[in-house]
């Protein structure tokens, strides 16, 4: 019986809590178009470059790594 309340309990207060509020349906928000092309723009620029090794290693020679990563 115990459990049911302090459940019931912490139910209701994770609702009131909530930044909605009780019963208020969560959309989310929509940038707007201008911030949509600079968040495109700023996620080409921060796109990675192609790796191109320093060192040629053949395939089947073995490499050492650390132990205490």
């Amino acid at each position: 019986m115990r459990i049911k309340i302090l459940s019931v309990l912490l139910f209701l207060t994770l609702l009131l809590a909530s930044p909605a509020g009780p019963g208020a349906a969560q959309t989310p928000e929509q940038p707007a178009a201008g911030e949509n092309e600079a968040a495109r723009a700023a996620a080409e620029e921060k796109a990675l470059k192609e790796f191109i090794p320093s060192e040629k290693v053949p395939a089947d020679s073995a490499i050492s790594f650390p132990v205490d990563i």
